[in-house]
């Protein structure tokens, strides 16, 4: 009986595991691709400020400078 509720258990968690892994796979791609459609929206954005860095015997100053 006991056997019989493992081999159970065990084949009802063996067949939904493809599910749960295309569940998985699918968050998983909408994740990066909202990562890349906001990397593209940051990268296409004018930028403010151009920062340039100066090095002043051993000392970097950075400025920031309106393109």
């Amino acid at each position: 009986m006991l056997a019989m509720d493992v081999n159970d258990n065990a084949h009802c968690l063996d067949n939904a595991l493809p599910a749960r892994f295309s569940r998985a796979s699918s968050l998983l791609q909408g994740i990066e691709d909202e990562f890349e459609r906001a990397t593209h929206r940051a990268r296409s954005m004018p930028q403010p400020f151009i920062f340039r860095t100066v090095d002043l015997d051993g000392q970097t100053l950075r400025t920031a400078v309106r393109p």
